[in-house]
């Protein structure tokens, strides 16, 4: 048996961050079908950029859905994260592609009942 001499007292625990804007680093990004909806959608994990001890930050951005009136918002949505990403958007995307982007981003503060309080994103920074 090995014993790891390891001081685990003093290990900060996570956070969210102030309200504001960051940039963000793309760990993971997978289509996924919401577990609540049925829906497909863009499941996006971020890093923030300079903030080691902040919590993950995900955002889920929904595919169109056929007869949905909520379409072009979320094409919208989809739009500008691959855009902050730096991502063409002349043809398909490849959501592989995503890993490793550091878009910048609002970021804002969100409170559940189960997951306490997280950090969201409230809006994606598109370059000039």
């Amino acid at each position: 048996m090995s014993l790891l001499n390891l001081n685990l007292n003093d290990v900060p625990d996570e956070k969210v961050v102030e309200p504001g804007e960051y940039q963000l680093v793309v760990t993971k990004a997978e289509v996924k079908t919401s577990t609540n909806s049925g829906n497909e959608m863009i499941a996006v994990f971020f890093n923030i950029v300079g903030e080691t001890d902040a919590k993950m930050v995900a955002d889920y951005l929904v595919l169109p859905t056929k007869g949905s009136d909520q379409n072009n918002k979320r094409l919208r949505d989809i739009k500008s994260f691959c855009l902050a990403c730096g991502v063409d958007i002349s043809g398909g995307i490849n959501v592989e592609e995503f890993k490793g982007k550091q878009p910048w981003a609002n970021l804002k503060i969100d409170n559940s009942d189960e997951y306490g309080a997280s950090n969201k994103v409230g809006r994606y920074v598109i370059p000039k």
